[in-house]
């Protein structure tokens, strides 16, 4: 009995540290259809917007430390965007669309509904765990004729805080 528990002393130790990686794939191009214009003169809908897929992007937690920390430790994920090229008017929003993998007794908790993103820094979701492939899923309103022909492109950056 000795044996096992210096054993899984030595595992514990092992795992210390302060390193916590984030990583997400996926990029989302959507084009918008000049068909949602039914007359000369008019605008797009107020309601036409463009939804990406449920699962655009994939985040995985990363998180180092001691077995509890990242088995049982708490984090939040925060949110923002970054423009590169985008009009105002433009809306983007982004949700959580589903809990990924999560360990044993990990815990998922907010961001199921769409939220605007701006260039500040937003909570977005928290939890406990150990969690991969969390599906983010985003939603593009606010278009307008008046809104010049234009790639607009912006990037969502995402950052895990250890509670």
């Amino acid at each position: 009995m000795k044996t096992l528990f210096y054993i899984a002393l030595f595992f514990f130790i092992s795992l210390d540290g302060n390193s916590q990686v984030l990583s997400s794939t996926g990029s989302w191009s959507p084009t918008i259809a000049s068909g949602q214009i039914s007359e000369a003169g008019l605008d797009y809908p107020s309601t036409y917007a463009l939804q990406s897929s449920a699962n655009q992007t994939l985040i995985n937690l990363q998180r180092s430390g001691s077995f509890f920390d990242v088995y049982f430790g708490n984090w939040r994920v925060d949110v923002r965007k970054s423009d590169i090229n985008w009009d105002s008017r433009l809306k983007l929003e982004i949700r959580r669309s589903g809990n990924g993998n999560g360990s044993f007794f990990s815990s998922i908790n907010g961001g199921g509904g769409y939220q605007q993103l701006n260039n500040n820094i937003v909570n977005f979701f928290n939890g406990s765990g150990f969690y991969s492939n969390i599906p983010i899923q985003y939603r593009i309103s606010g278009f307008s004729v008046l809104i010049p022909v234009e790639e607009y492109r912006a990037e969502v950056v995402f950052t895990l805080i250890d509670l």
